[in-house]
């Protein structure tokens, strides 16, 4: 059983755990999006945070126990079925091509649309209205796609949800600091989300 505080790091972090029976907040049910399987309930380093949604991508030297950054990792240390998908070459070819507006016109739909099914609070739906607003897209209609750019869509899909505002802020966010911050800022508050609405929280003092 996990006791009342558990220490992740002794030099990184404290890491303190809850247990859902002293706080009725934990109770709350899992979003399936956050964490896949029992074992995401132990992963308590940055890295893993929002399995499989929001981590990065698996630490080479976790699953040999060789991982010298331990709790303070900033990969995920949770089990990934496969390599998360990437845009291929030429798909990145033709979002480094397009004109901004129109980059952004078809990551955001996206982005809202995975952000909302991750979590739905009232908070994230601030944090996504506020990119839209500051992407200059707020109310605006939904891009037709050419067939090149449905290709493209069902790429940018498939990918997790932080590998995707990564691409938006890389793709059509240059020199747009108020964009760039809001990207920032909707994915804080999707990793506050994440960390909790778990079964036991994890709450980090950095």
């Amino acid at each position: 059983a996990v006791g009342p505080m558990q220490t992740c790091a002794d030099d990184v972090s404290v890491v303190e755990v809850t247990s859902a029976a002293a706080d009725p907040e934990a109770r709350r049910p899992l979003p399936a999006l956050a964490v896949q399987d029992a074992s995401a309930l132990v992963a308590c380093n940055m890295g893993s945070i929002g399995h499989p949604s929001l981590c990065s991508r698996p630490c080479l030297y976790f699953a040999s126990g060789s991982c010298a950054n331990k709790d303070a990792c900033e990969f995920c240390h949770m089990a990934h079925d496969k390599r998360p998908p990437h845009l291929n070459k030429t798909h990145r070819e033709q979002l480094r091509d397009m004109d901004r507006t129109r980059a952004k016109g078809l990551i955001l739909p996206i982005v809202r649309t995975k952000s909302l099914a991750f979590d739905a609070s009232a908070e994230t739906v601030f944090a996504v209205d506020r990119l839209a607003d500051a992407c200059g897209l707020t109310g605006a209609a939904r891009v037709r796609l050419s067939r090149s750019e449905r290709s493209l869509s069902v790429a940018l899909g498939g990918m997790n949800l932080r590998l995707l505002l990564i691409t938006l802020q890389r793709a059509a966010l240059d020199n747009e600091p108020a964009a760039d911050a809001a990207v920032d800022a909707l994915l804080t508050q999707l990793r506050n989300a994440a960390l909790g609405q778990m079964p036991m929280r994890f709450v980090v003092r950095v």
